[in-house]
């Protein structure tokens, strides 16, 4: 599986990494597996538009 997605340093785009990382990872049977994907997602995205932004 090959995924990729691009964001803009805004406000909004933790919540674009959250839901991206849900869809992409729907399909696995590990939820507990999801769940950290998507904080670890959502918190590296958050770091990154405050260093940027």
């Amino acid at each position: 599986m090959l995924a990729s997605l691009t964001l803009v340093a805004l406000p909004n785009a933790p919540s674009f990494a959250r839901e991206f990382i849900r869809s992409t990872l729907a399909h696995l049977p590990f939820r507990d597996v999801v769940d950290s994907a998507e904080l670890l997602a959502s918190e590296l995205v958050a770091n990154a538009v405050e260093a940027g932004g």
